[in-house]
């Protein structure tokens, strides 16, 4: 009886084996999405704080247009 039984034991044993192998892959797996999130999140950050720089930098490109505009119009130009 016992014979019969080590084949499904040596089976059961090989089974763990496999989901401790995948469990281990999926863990890795889980790591690195999770630092490819966190670089994902630095990467938006670092898109965030180009895009308010790049907000100010055309305010104040705008307002010396502004400027710039009202400096010419005081030039008169003859024809």
């Amino acid at each position: 009886m016992l014979s019969r039984l080590v084949p499904d034991i040596a089976r059961t044993a090989d089974l763990i084996a496999e989901i401790s192998a995948a469990t281990s892959e999926q863990r890795t797996g889980a790591d690195q999405i999770g630092e490819a999130m966190v670089q994902l999140d630095q990467v938006v950050q670092k898109n965030a704080a180009a895009s308010e720089e790049m907000t100010a930098a055309a305010l104040i490109l705008k307002d010396e247009a502004v400027m710039l505009r009202e400096t010419i119009q005081r030039f008169k130009i003859r024809d």
